[in-house]
């Protein structure tokens, strides 16, 4: 059997999505710092050069890494960064053996992403659970009480609605989403706010309620995402936020790699 990964090495984690990518440098048990570059230009990952560096100073070398990416075009970028920082970059898939059961009848189509935040999410918070991440696409991921991964939901994120108004409409405005001063729009730019932030909390309020149904039990609420701020009024009570919840996950199934690159 393969050894696992010693509690004190450390390792690189990466979450490329659409808008931005989250590094961080983790052992198997901390996160012990992150930083984050744009998405795009591609140029703009050169950024994460120098605070890789800074990172690797403060923390040690590194013996490994482990990356998530929905953004295809920036793995060849990716890959080169690991290198330069002396490891190599393993990508995960639905294929890693990340400790959860997908059972998903394709298993392939699953955002790595989505599998990080399911595994952090059983292990930091228990099973069943959903977790909903508010992003350039808002997704709804299911653990189910056995502690499987069952799938989920997809619609576009409250930034990518707003994208979609302006560029298939002939007059309304490129808008950024922010909370509205209320229900009734007094400007167009209100009330694409008020559609798309408004609408957004309750279609998260609306598909949570129907989740839960097929679940079963009490499922813990989990929620993470760059954009979740836009929508968080009012889900104080009803769940948790962790801001970091794809980071911890690669943290997470990095440590029940083996020793090494693991699987390529």
């Amino acid at each position: 059997m393969a050894a696992r990964t010693p509690r004190s090495e450390r390792f690189l984690i990466a979450d490329a999505g659409n808008t931005t990518v989250h590094f961080g440098i983790c052992t198997a048990t901390r996160l012990l710092c992150r930083f984050r570059v744009p998405s795009r230009p591609t140029g703009a990952l050169a950024a994460a050069k120098g605070e890789l560096a800074a990172g690797i100073a403060a923390h040690g070398p590194l013996a490994g890494a482990l990356v998530s990416s929905v953004v295809p075009r920036l793995n060849g970028t990716l890959a080169r960064i690991c290198r330069d920082a002396g490891v190599a970059a393993v990508f995960l898939t639905h294929e890693t053996p990340s400790g959860i059961r997908l059972a998903y009848p394709r298993p392939w189509e699953i955002g790595a992403d989505r599998i990080a935040n399911a595994v952090a999410a059983r292990e930091l918070h228990g099973a069943p659970a959903i977790v909903v991440d508010v992003g350039t696409a808002l997704t709804f991921d299911c653990i189910s009480a056995r502690g499987e991964y069952l799938g989920g939901i997809i619609a576009p994120g409250p930034r990518l609605s707003c994208a979609a108004l302006a560029g298939h409409t002939g007059l309304l405005p490129l808008v950024e989403p922010a909370a509205p001063p209320g229900v009734i729009g007094r400007s167009t730019v209100q009330a694409i706010r008020s559609g798309v932030v408004l609408g957004t909390r309750l279609l998260i309020r609306g598909l949570v309620k129907e989740l839960r149904r097929p679940l079963g039990g009490r499922p813990a609420l989990i929620f993470t995402g760059g954009q979740f701020g836009l929508v968080a009024r009012g889900w104080a009570h009803h769940g948790l936020v962790e801001p970091f919840l794809t980071l911890h996950g690669l943290r997470i199934i990095r440590a029940r790699l083996p020793r090494g690159d693991g699987p390529g």
